[in-house]
C-alpha cells in the first residue's frame, strides 16, 4: 500500500482530526492509528471504505492514486528503482516496482525496469513483463530497452533461439543514438556536441572490450557520459592487443 500512511496523515491533518478523534470514529485504538500512519501496521480492507467516508474522500484519494497515476510520479519511482538497483538494493526496487504496477498496470516503463529487477530472481516472471511492454507499449525507447533486456532473459532462460530471433531485430549501431547524435547536435550548433562524440568514442570502446571480453553490455555503457574516460587509454590498449 504504497504511500498510504502518508496520505493518511494528511488527509486528517487537512480536516483537523487527531488521532484519537479518528480512532474513535473507526472504532479502533489511536495506537492503530498511530501504526497505520507510520506504515508499521494496515487497516484491515473492510475498514477503507469508513476511512474514505470520514474525509469525504475517495479510496483512490486515501492511497494517492491520482498522484501514483501522473507521470511525473512514474518518473520518480522509476528512478528511485532505478538508483536502489545501482546500489544493489534489488530487493527494496523490487517491492517499489510492485506497488507501483499495481496501481499502473499498464505503465510500460514500470513494467520494463520491473522486468530488467526481477531478471536475476524469477526469469519466468521477467520474461513475461518484458513480452508484454514490447507487444503494447507505444514508446520506442522503452520497447527498445526491453528487447535488449529479453534477450539475455532468453539466454538466461535456455532459450537461445528466441534470444537470436529477436536479436536480428535490434537496430544497426549505425542507427544508434551514440552514433547519431553527435553529428545532430554538431549541424545545430549545439556547444555539447564535442562532449557527445567523447561519449559516443568511449560506449563504443567499452562495447568492443565487451564483445572480446564475451560479456554482454550494460547500461552504463551506453549512457550519456559513457564510461569513465579514465579506462579510455586501457580500453584502447585491450583492443591493440587483440588486433595485434
Amino acid at each position: 500500500m504504497l504511500k498510504f500512511g502518508e496520505h493518511l496523515r494528511g488527509l486528517r491533518l487537512k480536516n483537523g482530526l487527531t488521532q484519537e478523534r479518528l480512532a474513535e470514529l473507526l472504532g479502533v485504538s489511536p495506537q492503530a492509528v498511530s501504526r497505520w500512519e507510520t506504515g508499521a501496521t494496515y487497516p484491515d480492507i473492510t475498514l477503507l471504505p469508513t476511512i474514505a467516508n470520514c474525509f469525504e474522500a475517495t479510496l483512490d484519494e486515501l492511497f494517492g492514486m491520482d498522484e501514483l497515476r501522473g507521470e511525473d510520479m512514474a518518473r520518480k519511482i522509476f528512478t528511485m528503482a532505478h538508483d536502489l538497483r545501482r546500489e544493489g538494493k534489488t530487493d527494496e526496487a523490487i517491492a517499489l516496482l510492485k506497488d507501483a504496477v499495481k496501481a499502473c498496470p499498464n505503465n510500460y516503463a514500470l513494467l520494463s525496469e520491473l522486468s530488467l529487477a526481477l531478471s536475476p530472481s524469477d526469469a519466468d516472471e521477467a520474461i513475461a513483463l518484458a513480452e508484454k511492454v514490447i507487444q503494447n507499449s507505444a514508446n520506442e525507447k522503452v520497447r527498445g530497452t526491453t528487447r535488449a533486456n529479453l534477450c539475455f532473459l532468453y539466454l538466461g532462460a535456455g532459450m537461445p533461439e528466441k534470444a537470436l530471433s529477436l536479436g536480428k531485430t535490434l537496430p544497426h549501431i549505425r542507427e544508434s543514438r551514440e552514433a547519431l547524435l553527435p553529428f545532430i547536435a554538431s549541424a545545430c550548433g549545439d556547444v555539447a556536441a564535442d562532449e557527445l562524440v567523447r561519449s559516443s568514442v568511449y560506449s563504443a570502446l567499452a562495447l568492443a572490450c565487451r564483445l572480446l571480453r564475451n560479456t554482454p553490455p550494460t547500461a552504463e555503457d551506453f549512457a550519456l557520459g559513457g564510461p569513465d574516460p579514465s579506462d579510455g587509454r586501457a580500453m584502447l590498449e585491450e583492443i591493440g592487443a587483440y588486433i595485434g
